[in-house]
């Protein structure tokens, strides 16, 4: 689960949006350094606070090594659904790990 952190007005400053778990000790440094302004927080003094609430982590595709080769999985039953070389530009792109999401796949059996 993510855990998702809303500051006062955050709206205007692209919030809200998940805090990393090992930043969650240094909040306020990690608010300034998404861009939420340091006088704001400053201008709250003492009573700076912000809500938070946790969001289940959204199923994405599965990447496994087969035999070598990169293999999209079913999401459901982990079949082999697509292989490597048949992979579209995003699907190489989330196997490489340069996009974090990629909607989950379904074989044609788990798709009915």
């Amino acid at each position: 689960m993510a855990t998702i952190i809303d500051p006062p007005s955050g709206w205007m400053y692209g919030f809200p949006k998940p805090i990393p778990e090992d930043r969650q000790k240094d909040t306020i440094a990690w608010l300034i350094e998404q861009g939420y302004p340091k006088v704001v927080i400053d201008s709250y003094g003492e009573h700076f606070y912000c809500r938070y609430w946790e969001e289940p982590e959204k199923e994405k595709a599965i990447v496994k090594f087969n035999s070598g080769n990169l293999a999209l999985l079913c999401s459901m039953c982990r079949r082999i659904v697509k292989t490597g070389k048949d992979f579209n530009e995003e699907e190489t792109k989330f196997s490489k790990g340069e996009i974090d999401y990629l909607e989950p796949l379904y074989c044609e059996q788990c798709k009915s």
